[in-house]
């Protein structure tokens, strides 16, 4: 389920696995770029159906049709999108007989969608994906830091022919071609420069910060970058067997090679799996115990099955080992295994080589002996350098090096022989030499011979040695030197010492290994005790110091110290420490660049400097361990494992589950890439904000320290002193400047006599000892409370601003006043020796700031209490009923002018501007006494004016204003007996003569007489009008009707008789007919005001006729 592959060779490769050509370089972003979309896919389908669900709930139902797509709901489809690409990966592994991780996701997968929780199959899908392509994002950068250290071939080279260039691929070179490399190219092939020089950062390769300088004959390497001049390499090796390649096939070899951490961890992993099924299947059977049935513990058991996928086991190794193959890529170390770093973090001792490792293995001239008086140091080495010139020997090379860098000239020789092993033998004349080599014979020719060599070339020569000489190279010797003997014309002239110098981080390197733990320290060489006793001088630090060691000799050495229950690690050159590497614990190869025999010398090769990767390797190796450990048994067990309990108790739904397990999972990957940064976070941004923080915080704590300040206090006490002295004199002087405001006055004394009023402005006096300035505000208000005291202090000297201070009504209750109150200062009799409470208050203001001074000390006090004196004795003079009532302004303005007559007589400079009484009522035992009576008089008084109001109301109904108006004026106003509250006559009498003026009514002049009275007149009127109306209309029809009888009285007769039967009958609930009529006995019935004759009357009833006799019974 993750970007781990088995192995990690194909993040090297050119192609990838399975892939083509085309898809070399690309990575994994590009071949995973299906799994991307498809996360993408099943995340847009998942939130659209969430969303569209979240929209019903809120009474949004438009969009619920697009909850559906071919009749299934979108998360449906989203779990089996997700689902079916985890089912196919779960087939295969099974077929290949594996049994992984995402077996126990397929499980919790398909019983979530059979279970009907469509959103939580979904959800652990998209989390699945989401996990998967940033583990494969996560992964691919540490990739992408291994392949920038080896994808370093240029795709073509320029091969020189006959002097022409011709452009071909790399893999087409061979050796012995010549490819031209211009500047800020990289070199395509291993090769030696036939023509130029230049600087050549080979850092990718040997881990060196530093470019080197090459020139003809120096050997190069496929990979390195040439900065400055244009380079002809002739080809030693093809693409594919160049030093690069060698240590590209290492690195893939290493990352196949698994430690016992990895193996465990796949181990666990293999057994985790039965763990997770066996708790899953128990958490079911616990659920169905404790509940008595198997639904509610489905979604337990899935989510158990969800979060202890075991991914966090399985990452844990391979993504340190990453990591930590990443860094070591970039030191210019290559593992050949990653057991081997596992190996090396369990190391206690480590055994040197000595040339080549603790030393440079750069030769070097040490002691320079000349046994002639007139030839000096610089004169004997240019003597050698003549014979040496044509030599390619490296201590000839050496010879002649040193004699240039002193600035000597080397001229050429006639004759020059080299014998190897031994030495060479040069002719050159006595010219060339110099003035001391006339004294020496010559040839017949005129030409003296040089030999420059060992000991054994002397005897061959015929030279012998004196005993200055035979001294001399035993001094040599015994210093770890190699001497080399220079004669001419038969007689040595001196001797020249030549040595390998100690690496300058040798000691710091080794005193880092011990501080990391590793506590002994050993140098296995073949080399002689004299140069090994010369290296222990040098470096004093080792515990064991072997020379002249076989290579079988140092094997057995290592075995020794084993068998005695030590980790020993070697660090050799790879050639005749072969032995000794393969048998220690961890073998570390100094291959360097070029070296054949890297692959098969150690466990490690270090491609740079052989000493300082060291302590950050070791410390490296044991952090890679550390974070392994924490992956596995941190994330892997311990979030699982509380995963799965907060799983199986139903506490983690499905969904949660999916999330806690993808955290395990991110939590081992960001675990393993903090390796990538091991050491090196102090290159980063962060990492250099940091340190720039930190370096911030401590400057700024030694600062601040009060040891810190103490001593700077002591080593500067004299200038502080003085400085200090200067500064209270400065203070001083400027604590007589004074900014008076626009609302203030100052007054000044001098030695305590006024010398001055200050007005707004800056001003300076003599500071304190002399002068006092004494700064008020003249025209602000000051309050000065009577009777109560607020918590607001300065309201003493400050107008009120927040605290509610307006008068209370007596009849109110006094319990909830935000003030405390004194009864000695508001308790009081009034005129009526009534017993008050009053509070109040009092404002003022300075009007004459000096006497305000120097009148009284404490001038407030001395305000309050005339202030008290004045209110006692105004209140005595007036009635509670007046002092609670209409004369409260009067008082207050009586008190006020009795205090501001008071003040002037004492000369304060104040001006009082108000008074106000706040709260003036009874004693509070009594108030609610008064209270009572306070609610009767105004009942009283409110029943009163509702009378008033319905005698006005009815009197206005019944007669009109313009009655009422009239009536008035007709009342005698001197004897009036009443009045009412609205100050209108209520004792007036109507009489005929006045109510016939009232409903006198003309055309010219309407009724006087209006409201309900002339109302029912008008009703009274109208009701004779319509009477009158009425018996007229009788009268007339009553006439018609006389009429009518006398022309047709039969007819006349039938129809007021149906009239009458109608009008009778009509409203009757029982209508009684005749028996004794005979025939069809049907009556017909109508209104006579709708037909004035009726069309069919069947049969017809007439009135009896007094002569018709009766019809017989």
């Amino acid at each position: 389920m993750h970007y781990c592959p088995e192995s990690c060779r194909e993040f090297l490769d050119e192609t990838p696995i399975g892939g083509s050509a085309a898809d070399a370089g690309r990575g994994f972003h590009y071949r995973s770029a299906p799994i991307y979309v498809l996360t993408l896919v099943v995340g847009s389908l998942f939130a659209t159906d969430i969303a569209i669900g979240l929209l019903e709930e809120t009474g949004v139902t438009s969009w619920s049709r697009c909850q559906t797509l071919f009749g299934f709901r979108l998360v449906l489809l989203a779990g089996v999108l997700g689902g079916a690409r985890i089912l196919y990966q779960t087939l295969g592994n099974l077929f290949d007989g594996k049994v992984g991780a995402d077996l126990a996701l397929t499980i919790a997968c398909l019983a979530a969608i059979v279970l009907g929780e469509h959103s939580t199959a979904a959800l652990v899908v998209f989390i699945a994906l989401c996990g998967e392509s940033i583990e494969g994002f996560t992964v691919d950068r540490a990739q992408r830091a291994i392949r920038g250290v080896f994808n370093l071939f240029p795709p073509t080279a320029r091969i020189v022919a006959d002097g022409k260039e011709e452009e071909a691929a790399v893999a087409d070179v061979s050796v012995g071609q010549v490819v031209l490399v211009r500047p800020g190219e990289r070199i395509p092939v291993d090769g030696v420069i036939r023509s130029g020089s230049s600087a050549v950062d080979q850092s990718a390769l040997t881990g060196e910060s530093l470019p080197i300088e090459k020139t003809i004959s120096n050997e190069v390497f496929a990979g390195s970058l040439n900065q400055f001049g244009a380079l002809e390499v002739e080809a030693t090796r093809i693409a594919t067997e160049s030093t690069l390649s060698k240590v590209v096939q290492l690195v893939a070899e290493a990352t196949e090679r698994k430690a016992p951490l990895e193996r465990t961890a796949d181990r666990y992993a293999r057994m985790f799996l039965p763990v997770v099924l066996g708790v899953a299947v128990c958490t079911l059977i616990g659920w169905r115990i404790s509940t008595g049935e198997w639904r509610p513990g489905f979604l337990p058991a899935l989510s158990v099955l969800v979060v202890a996928c075991p991914c966090p086991l399985i990452l844990a190794t391979p993504s340190a080992v990453m990591a930590a193959m990443a860094w070591l890529a970039r030191s210019g170390v290559v593992v050949k295994g990653s057991i081997a770093l596992e190996r090396l973090a369990q190391v206690d001792t480590i055994a040197f080589d000595k040339t080549g490792t603790l030393t440079k293995g750069e030769l070097e001239t040490g002691t320079v002996v000349s046994f002639l008086d007139d030839v000096d140091e610089s004169e004997l080495l240019r003597t050698a350098a003549i014979a040496e010139r044509r030599s390619e020997h490296p201590i000839a090379r050496l010879i002649c090096r040193e004699a240039e860098a002193r600035g000597c000239v080397v001229p050429g020789v006639y004759d020059f022989t080299n014998s190897p092993g031994t030495g060479v033998t040069a002719r050159t004349t006595p010219a060339d030499l110099g003035p001391w080599a006339a004294r020496f014979a010559t040839d017949s020719d005129g030409r003296q011979p040089i030999v420059v060599g060992n000991r054994r070339l002397m005897e061959d020569s015929g030279i012998e040695l004196s005993d200055s000489t035979t001294a001399a190279l035993f001094d040599m010797d015994a210093r770890g030197e190699s001497s080399l003997i220079i004669a001419v014309a038969g007689r040595i002239i001196g001797v020249v010492g030549v040595r390998d110098s100690v690496r300058d981080s040798a000691c710091e390197v080794i005193d880092q290994l011990r501080d990391s733990g590793i506590t002994a320290f050993a140098v296995l060489t073949g080399d002689r005790e004299a140069a090994a006793t010369e290296l222990q001088k040098s470096l004093p630090l080792f515990d064991s110091m072997e020379a002249g060691l076989l290579p079988i000799e140092k094997a057995e050495w290592i075995e020794n110290a084993e068998q005695s229950g030590r980790r020993v690690a070697m660090v050799g050159d790879g050639v005749n420490d072969a032995p000794a590497l393969a048998t220690s614990t961890v073998g570390i190869a100094l291959g360097g660049v070029g070296s054949e025999i890297a692959a098969d010398a150690g466990d490690l090769i270090m491609m740079g400097d052989p000493l300082k990767p060291l302590p950050g390797l070791l410390r490296l190796s044991r952090r890679l361990v550390l974070t392994i450990r924490q992956s596995i048994y941190l994330f892997a067990f311990g979030m699982n494992g509380c995963g799965m309990v907060l799983g199986a108790t139903g506490i983690l739904s499905p969904g949660a589950a999916a999330i806690f397990h993808e955290a395990a999972s991110l939590a081992v990957m960001i675990n393993a890439l903090r390796l990538l940064w091991f050491e090196r976070w102090e290159q980063t941004s962060l990492g250099r904000l940091s340190s720039s923080l930190e370096r911030t915080v401590e400057w700024l704590v030694d600062l601040l320290s009060p040891s810190q300040i103490i001593f700077r206090l002591v080593e500067h006490a004299r200038v502080i002193s003085r400085l200090a002295g200067v500064g209270c004199a400065l203070v001083w002087l400027v604590s007589g400047v004074y900014l008076i405001e626009e609302d203030q006055q100052a007054v000044v004394t001098r030695f305590g006599r006024y010398e001055s009023t200050l007005n707004s402005g800056l001003h300076w006096r003599w500071p304190a000892l002399f002068e006092a300035v004494r700064v008020e505000r003249v025209g602000h208000c000051r309050i000065i409370e009577i009777g109560f005291r607020t918590s607001d202090i300065s309201r003493q000297d400050e107008a009120p601003t927040n605290i509610d201070t307006r008068p209370i009504e007596w009849t109110s209750d006094h319990d909830e006043q935000e003030h405390e109150g004194l009864a000695s200062e508001s308790m009081t009799l009034t005129g009526d020796e009534v017993p008050v409470e009053l509070t109040a208050e009092v404002s003022y203001r300075i009007s004459n700031l000096q006497k305000f001074v120097f009148s009284s000390s404490d001038p407030q006090t001395l305000i309050r209490s005339v202030a008290e004196s004045s209110i006692r004795k105004t209140i005595a003079t007036v009635s509670l009923e007046a002092v609670m009532t209409e004369s409260r302004i009067d008082v207050e303005h009586h008190v006020r002018q009795d205090i501001s007559d008071a003040l002037l007589r004492y000369g304060l400079g104040l001006e009082v501007t108000g008074v106000s009484l706040l709260d003036v009522h009874p004693p509070r035992p009594v108030v609610a006494s008064y209270r009572q009576v306070a609610d009767a008089i105004e009942l009283h008084e409110q029943l009163i004016n509702e009378a008033e109001a319905y005698y006005s109301q009815t009197v206005l109904s019944a007669a009109g204003e313009d009655t009422i108006r009239r009536l008035s004026k007709s009342v005698d106003l001197k004897n009036k007996s009443t009045e009412s509250t609205t100050g209108e006559m209520a004792d007036w009498r109507l009489t005929d003569e006045l109510w016939l003026e009232l409903t006198r009514e003309s055309s010219e002049q309407p009724m006087e007489l209006s409201g309900e009275a002339a109302a029912i007149i008008h009703r009274a009127h109208e009701q004779s009008a319509k009477r009158v109306a009425s018996a007229a209309a009788s009268v007339a029809r009553f006439s018609s009707l006389v009429v009518q009888h006398a022309k047709h009285p039969l007819l006349t007769d039938m129809t007021l008789y149906s009239y009458a039967i109608v009008d009778t009958l009509a409203g009757q609930a029982v209508t009684i007919i005749d028996p004794a009529v005979a025939g069809n006995q049907r009556l017909l019935l109508f209104d006579p005001d709708q037909f004035s004759t009726p069309t069919v009357i069947s049969p017809l009833m007439a009135p009896e006729d007094p002569h018709e006799e009766p019809p017989p019974e």
